[in-house]
């Protein structure tokens, strides 16, 4: 049995550790919520639906700095820079 929530970890590469951070859960129990046979509760998932969203808003907060990086270095791609440029 896939689960939707093991579809889209994987489609999109979020991890147990991203994802168990988002839920401020351990990486085991949101492996048992995830692999859990039965029906799932009303909380583990509001628990879950609340994780994906707060990797989404992470995620696109990261794309937007990647972003921005990029836009003003793109000329310079090839070029020798210092790591501090970029801490």
């Amino acid at each position: 049995m896939n689960r939707t929530m093991r579809l889209l970890r994987h489609k999109y590469n979020i991890s147990y550790v991203e994802l168990s951070k988002a839920a401020e859960l351990s990486t085991q129990r949101l492996a048992q919520i995830e692999l859990n046979p039965d029906p799932s509760t009303q909380y583990h998932r509001d628990l879950v639906r609340r994780a994906f969203l707060r990797v989404i808003a992470a995620r696109r907060i990261s794309l937007s700095a990647l972003e921005r990086d990029f836009e003003r270095c793109k000329d310079r791609l090839l070029d020798e820079a210092e790591k501090e440029d970029f801490a």
